[in-house]
């Protein structure tokens, strides 16, 4: 991969077929004309991608914290530097996931995390760009893909022995983790369905037992049970699973993901325009507890054992 090479034409191809908003394009691209433009930085964004992606020499953190060192003196917002860097870095992962055999969908699908990531930002932080970009570590890594409607990738359990039908997950087995992008793409059962049998097939490979699916999530809060309208994909997503732990909290960390920019007002003042954020703002005006659950559940390749 030859990184001096002028990224533009890539970039357009990536934001277009990613699907991002108009003005995030022009946003991104004018940022990737000011740093081709300055010879300094330009030297900068091509070794940080030589080191990190190509070489393999230093880790995404490093890259980002030089690049959150000089943003205000190039006059660039650190999450729009941030953001321009990853999708600097997105064409030698394509290459890679070539290399590897990996389907160019999948790799489309995994890229759509950035347009999620990215309209978060907006929303919570009202640039454009991303604010937690070390999150994307496990995507040059290729641990984690977009499979359907989630993401999943392999860690191990971690909670313990669980039990279920005869079947017995320890705590150092591997299992499949998943993660929910907020990618506004439907949330039902048939997703959900379809995004584990794709795992399935993805990671498993010993088709005589079942797959082992864990989540570790604010949407697999035991309590919602009680607060949250009935109908709810996000009730009808905990169902999948038995909910084994369960982490209270005073204040909601996951605020900014209900609330976006609204997260730090007052409970009082949360918008309820939404039946979620109704649901939410109720309970934090009763000064209730949020928090997260740690699901698990086996899968047969085409169906949730119960």
């Amino acid at each position: 991969m030859d990184c001096t090479n002028d990224i533009r034409p890539f970039a357009a191809e990536f934001m277009n077929t990613v699907g991002f908003p108009h003005e995030a394009k022009e946003v991104f691209m004018n940022a990737e004309d000011a740093i081709i433009a300055d010879d300094d930085l330009n030297n900068l964004f091509l070794r940080l991608k030589r080191q990190f992606v190509i070489e393999n020499e230093i880790p995404l953190s490093c890259a980002l914290d030089e690049l959150t060192a000089i943003s205000e003196s190039c006059g660039i917002h650190e999450y729009t530097l941030h953001f321009v860097f990853v999708m600097n870095c997105m064409d030698v992962l394509k290459d890679n996931y070539v290399k590897e055999g990996i389907s160019e969908e999948i790799f489309w699908d995994t890229a759509d995390d950035l347009r999620c990531k990215v309209l978060e930002c907006k929303q919570v932080k009202e640039i454009w760009g991303i604010f937690h970009a070390p999150w994307y570590r496990g995507f040059f890594a290729m641990t984690r893909f977009a499979l359907g409607r989630m993401q999943f990738e392999l860690t191990d359990f971690g909670h313990g022995t669980y039990e279920k039908n005869g079947f017995i997950v320890n705590n150092d087995d591997i299992v499949i983790n998943m993660h929910i992008p907020s990618s506004g793409k439907p949330f039902d059962r048939e997703a959900r369905l379809d995004a584990y049998r794709r795992a399935y097939k993805f990671f498993h490979k010993d088709t005589s037992t079942p797959a082992v699916f864990v989540c570790h999530s604010w949407l697999l809060y035991k309590p919602q049970t009680e607060f949250l309208p009935k109908g709810s994909n996000i009730l009808d997503f905990m169902t999948d699973f038995d909910i084994i732990t369960r982490e209270d909290g005073e204040s909601f960390s996951n605020a900014w993901r209900v609330f976006g920019k609204y997260a730090e007002l007052p409970p009082a003042e949360l918008p309820r325009d939404t039946s979620l954020r109704r649901a939410y703002a109720d309970r934090l005006v009763r000064g209730e507890p949020t928090g997260n659950g740690f699901g698990v559940f086996l899968f047969d390749g085409e169906n949730i054992i119960r």
